[in-house]
């Protein structure tokens, strides 16, 4: 009777290593790690994708300072083209203010016609 104690726990051990080495556990395991593999490159294929998708931004900046160098825009053009323009705003605000000072002109001297002619009192004259 003593044995049998011993004998229910070699039997209970061996029970639980077989179920703990079973080759089935193996499998399951194999085909976890395949369908992990699987996803990866799934993913690593959709990414992959997007980049045919949308342009680096290197391959960007580069067809940029290409296009830059073919229209020869450089620090000297662009400082040439804002004074370039502004001459051509000075050039306008000096014809604007020369046709506003011609317009009063030619009120100040169409008002005098009209009091010589009799048509205004002088008192109404701005002056």
């Amino acid at each position: 009777m003593k044995r049998a104690p011993t004998l229910i726990l070699v039997l209970l051990l061996l029970f639980a290593l077989t179920l703990a080495l079973s080759p089935r556990h193996a499998r399951l395991h194999k085909l976890k790690h395949k369908r992990q593999l699987e996803e990866e490159l799934i993913v690593g294929a959709e990414e992959s994708a997007e980049l045919f998708d949308h342009p680096r931004i290197h391959d960007t900046s580069e067809k940029i300072h290409e296009a830059a160098e073919r229209k020869n825009i450089t620090v000297q053009h662009l400082e040439e083209i804002k004074r370039t323009k502004l001459r051509k705003l000075q050039i306008l605000m000096l014809d604007r203010q020369r046709i506003e000072q011609e317009n009063v002109s030619e009120g100040r001297r169409l008002k005098i016609e009209q009091r010589r002619r009799g048509g205004l009192k002088p008192e109404s004259y701005d002056g």
